[in-house]
């Protein structure tokens, strides 16, 4: 991605102004649904967001070893949210893994993994 200028205030001390950071731009190659899978032995609340906002797009439950898949075909990008068992919100390229090929004809998707505990392996 492009590196934009970036401020970071801690505990009232601000960085310099000439600092930059690389920011993650959608990738328009990367489109697909985001499987998550629960590792774990409880069920677990599963929240996706679109970029740049903070309403949910839809929360669901994944029972103990399960699979779900969110979201609509070729719809959830890299910069996507995500949020598991009522945790942090977290960016879908940073903690999901990118299947482009699934095998028996299943469109591509974002893999993540984890738990109640853990909600993501990565």
């Amino acid at each position: 991605g492009a590196a934009v200028p970036v401020v970071v205030t801690v505990d009232g001390v601000a960085s310099r102004g000439d600092v930059t950071m690389q920011v993650m731009q959608p990738d328009a190659t990367r489109l697909g649904r985001i499987s998550y899978f629960n590792s774990g032995s409880t069920p677990v609340s599963l929240q996706y967001f679109q970029p740049g906002s903070s309403v949910p797009v839809g929360t669901y439950t994944v029972g103990a070893g399960q699979t779900f898949y969110l979201g609509s075909l070729a719809t959830v990008a890299n910069n996507w949210g995500i949020s598991v068992a009522g945790g942090a919100f977290r960016v879908v390229g940073n903690v999901c893994s990118w299947t482009a090929n699934p095998s028996g004809g299943i469109a591509p998707y974002w893999f993540c993994t984890g738990t109640s505990g853990q909600p993501f392996a990565r």
